[in-house]
């Protein structure tokens, strides 16, 4: 935090070359691409707002102006999941998960997690999602794959005793940490 505000910095991996990336009045980084060539950040005086930050060229783009939320790009760093804010059938707001292409354009898949669902993260093939469960005395892992609206998720851990409390991939996507 400085004078003018949070913004997005860089440097080099030795500490070298600190440079600011990001002017106004504040900027938050919401996720930093796999292969290091985009930050998602919000605004804080447009907070709904994402935008995009190519880091060798400095060029700012808006992915999302309803944003509710990000989970972060893709494995492969072609989407950036963002959550907008739906009514479901009772009213209540609930977000969508929508895969929005770094390259422009309407989104191209939609994730509509259940209730118990929590800690969710891209699965390893850019076309699911994959989440903790509340429900599930364990917390197990469970998958939903793109476009599925209906039907239950998939179980991918079956885990009967503690509990987890988190879970990431491996950039190969053949390990899952828990």
């Amino acid at each position: 935090l400085e004078e003018s505000g949070v913004h997005v910095w860089r440097m080099e991996l030795d500490g070298t070359g600190l440079r600011q990336l990001t002017q106004g009045s504040g900027e938050q980084r919401a996720a930093l691409s796999p292969d290091g060539r985009l930050v998602a950040f919000e605004r804080w005086e447009s907070p709904r707002k994402i935008e995009l930050l190519a880091l060798e060229t400095g060029v700012i783009s808006t992915i999302a102006t309803d944003a509710s939320g990000v989970l972060g790009f893709s494995p492969d760093s072609s989407q950036l999941l963002v959550g907008q804010l739906q009514a479901d059938e009772r009213g209540l707001a609930r977000t969508v998960w929508r895969s929005m292409p770094i390259a422009g354009g309407a989104p191209t898949v939609e994730f509509r997690l259940p209730p118990s669902a929590f800690r969710q993260v891209w699965g390893p093939d850019s076309r699911s999602l994959t989440f903790l469960n509340r429900n599930d005395p364990a917390r197990n892992i469970y998958r939903l794959a793109a476009g599925a609206s209906t039907g239950e998720p998939a179980q991918v851990t079956r885990f009967d005793k503690d509990r987890l409390t988190g879970h990431w991939w491996s950039p190969d996507g053949t390990r899952l940490a828990v």
